[in-house]
């Protein structure tokens, strides 16, 4: 046990790109009726007991609210996030202030440490590819569990 968190990305695919998917695995007839659209969803980030992060979603995305929901993210949001790390990653000081951890059940140390450092580290890495020009047509939404 322990707070998973979720960052998916979900594109609708064009006629091209859905080739012969809803005919392979929908009958004519529901397409037919409109159920033609089809979307496709990757896991984009996944951490595990990363409770500053997590905080910083609930504050700037859930609205306050801890509920374990599927939340929309648009790449304003991703920016700033990345933004936010960045400013942490260059001055160390900033963490408690930018980036506060988040203590909870099974939401890992609340401790600035190194592994702090490093999810950042490696979250701003997952960030920068994801702020791309070729991932703006992906709907992003961050979850939870715990």
């Amino acid at each position: 046990m322990g707070l998973d968190m979720y960052l998916k990305a979900e594109k609708c695919l064009t006629n091209e790109e859905r080739g012969g998917l809803l005919n392979a695995y929908f009958p004519a007839s529901a397409i037919g009726l409109g159920m033609g659209n089809l979307s496709v969803a990757i896991i984009a980030i996944r951490w595990r007991k990363a409770n500053a992060i997590h905080a910083w979603f609930v504050e700037h995305v859930q609205y306050g609210e801890d509920d374990c929901g599927d939340y929309g993210v648009d790449q304003a949001t991703l920016t700033l996030l990345y933004k936010t790390i960045k400013d942490v990653l260059a001055d160390n000081t900033l963490a408690e202030k930018l980036l506060p951890t988040k203590e909870g059940f099974f939401f890992g140390s609340p401790d600035y440490n190194q592994d702090y450092f490093n999810t950042l580290s490696e979250t701003a890495i997952q960030l920068k590819i994801l702020l791309q020009p070729t991932w703006d047509l992906y709907y992003f939404t961050y979850s939870s569990s715990w």
